[in-house]
């Protein structure tokens, strides 16, 4: 999935998904000029992205990666992507969290 220059983009999803929406096979990730994008996965997605593989997120306004949209309940403890890469993180001067709460980031070999 490859977004560019969309100015006006505000979510890549309109509401968490929750589980009902899989996107497993989502391998790549790039976002560019889309600043009004204020993060790139709900919580849910995130957990489900188990052949991710590249990561990009340059020249938007993101404020956090992965938003935790679930009211404050701690649905994951932990993030694991056993497939991934490469994470390029360029001019994102709105950026303060990967993702808040109490969740851990794994990457395996």
């Amino acid at each position: 999935m490859s977004l560019e220059n969309l100015p006006k983009l505000k979510h890549l999803w309109n509401k968490d998904p929750q589980g009902n929406i899989r996107f497993r096979n989502l391998f790549t990730v790039k976002a560019a000029k889309c600043q009004s994008l204020k993060h790139v996965f709900p919580l849910s997605v995130a957990e489900d992205l188990v052949h991710l593989q590249f990561l990009e997120i340059s020249d938007c306004w993101v404020e956090e990666i992965i938003a935790n949209d679930q009211g404050g309940i701690e649905a994951a403890l932990g993030f694991v992507f056993p497939k991934l890469v490469s994470i390029n993180f360029l001019n994102l001067p709105e950026l303060g969290y990967f993702c808040t709460g109490n969740h851990n980031l794994r990457i395996v070999e």
